[in-house]
């Protein structure tokens, strides 16, 4: 059975569809850099021991888009920052 693996990147597609916790497959591998992350923003990961029931549980909503995530960035700070575009890309890995 091949193992989930879990980065920085997973971490970061929580955090901006607004998730506080992603379900993982107990014989996922969590790298160190996504466990530091998580517990530096908030994010609880929780491994499941039925890799099935993890896979029932509701999908998280739509990824929203780069435009969707600038506009909100620029209406949360007033201001549009210096490298949002490429911070956003690197994100949402496009």
């Amino acid at each position: 059975m091949a193992h989930e693996i879990i980065t920085k990147v997973q971490i970061d597609r929580a955090l901006v569809t607004g998730l506080h916790q992603i379900e993982v497959s107990a014989n996922a591998i969590i790298t160190k850099v996504a466990k530091d992350y998580a517990e530096q923003t908030g994010i609880t990961i929780v491994k499941t021991e039925n890799p099935q029931v993890a896979a029932e549980q509701p999908k998280a909503e739509p990824s929203p888009t780069a435009d969707q995530v600038r506009a909100a960035v620029v209406s949360k700070l007033g201001h549009t920052p210096e490298g949002l575009d490429a911070a956003i890309s690197k994100v949402l890995g496009k």
